[in-house]
């Protein structure tokens, strides 16, 4: 469920607000990124760990594939796996995809969090 997922502590040290210039790019452009490590191949990793990602593109491009492997690879590792169906997709075409990719059925129905709300989150509630 969602008290699986573990909650970040702030840092004391406040981070700066992303709307501000950088005071010195060339101490920013120094700290270098940590490699990505979801959908490893041959040649590296694609996905960023803890990073936002957009998969943008015409339709039938594989973008849910895309993240159907990471998933994929993420439940076969161990790890609990948030899908938020934003298009429809439906838990059947994402469960098929998501065994053909290797995902084993015990991580699928245990930790695979699926979402398809249909209507906006309602703050007051604490729910949709």
């Amino acid at each position: 469920g969602l008290e699986d997922f573990v909650s970040v502590p702030a840092s004391d040290d406040p981070s700066p607000d992303t709307w501000e210039p950088l005071a010195d790019v060339y101490a920013a452009a120094e700290r270098t990124p940590e490699p990505p490590e979801i959908l490893r191949g041959s040649a590296g990793a694609l996905i960023y760990r803890g990073a936002r990602h957009l998969l943008s593109g015409e339709p039938e491009t594989l973008k849910s594939w895309i993240a159907a492997a990471a998933c994929a690879e993420l439940l076969a590792s161990g790890q609990t796996v948030l899908w938020w169906d934003a298009d429809g997709m439906g838990v059947a075409t994402l469960i098929e995809r998501l065994e053909a990719l290797g995902a084993p059925r015990e991580a699928v129905s245990t930790r695979l969090l699926y979402l398809a709300p249909d209507r906006p989150f309602d703050e007051e509630a604490g729910r949709v």
